[in-house]
């Protein structure tokens, strides 16, 4: 029986090792990184997990899997020769989840027989009230489901996409757009919007010299405007598309 015991505990010390060995070809600067404290109506927050192939092979992400909606991973997509980085790019939502939170992401790495498990976590402080816990995203007295806008190539001369809206507050709104490109413009439907209503933000896309590329936008409330009774104003945005 001791015999037995002693020749289990020889093979599974050699199945630890070979798995510690073929995992130690990819070295992370860190495995976990803390936000902080930031509000609910801020920004997304980004942060980008750093690796080096060890290696003597390169090797490649197969797969990064996340535990939540509010949680997007992009990731280097190209295979990584010995002694070059890659990145890991984490990004978290915070819209409509106030409180502490802690999310892992699961990456699987050519080579390792283990998936690799990086971390996220912090503090979101709550912003201003939902009243309609659909429409996490707050421009004073309008919630919306996103404001967030990809447009694909185009193949004629104009897209039009929607976000849904509600208004959340006890007045009547109209929304008036502005717009650094010229190509984009926005309306909604109905024009005004009356309280506990849901209406629609359209954005429309004309074609241009960049017609035959991707258009990403977002929506921001533009606090800059002279302001109006029963106006909100909102900032068309282009950024970049990710993959």
């Amino acid at each position: 029986m001791k015999i037995k015991f002693i020749i289990l505990l020889y093979f599974t010390i050699i199945a630890v090792a070979v798995t510690a060995q073929t995992n130690n070809h990819v070295i992370f600067e860190k495995q976990s990184h803390d936000f902080g404290t930031f509000p609910e109506d801020g920004e997304n927050q980004t942060y980008n997990f750093k690796f080096t192939n060890r290696g003597e092979s390169p090797i490649a992400i197969t797969h990064v899997q996340t535990t939540c909606g509010c949680t997007v991973a992009n990731y280097t997509r190209t295979p990584i020769p010995p002694g070059q980085t890659g990145t890991i790019g984490v990004t978290y939502n915070p819209q409509g989840r106030p409180g502490k939170f802690n999310r892992s992401i699961l990456v699987d790495i050519t080579g390792s027989n283990s998936k690799i498990k990086l971390t996220i976590s912090g503090m979101v402080t709550p912003g201003a009230q939902r009243k309609d816990k659909r429409f996490p995203y707050v421009m004073d007295s309008i919630q919306l489901k996103t404001t967030g806008i990809r447009f694909s190539p185009m193949r004629g001369n104009e897209q039009e996409q929607k976000i849904v809206i509600i208004n959340s507050g006890k007045e009547a709104v109209r929304l008036q757009f502005r717009s650094l490109d010229s190509a984009l413009s926005g309306y909604t439907v109905p024009e005004i919007i009356s309280p506990d209503s849901i209406g629609e933000i359209r954005i429309c896309r004309k074609a241009d010299a960049t017609k035959i590329q991707a258009k990403c936008i977002r929506l921001k409330e533009d606090k800059t405007s002279s302001s109006k009774a029963e106006y909100i104003y909102i900032e068309i945005v282009t950024e970049k598309c990710k993959p």
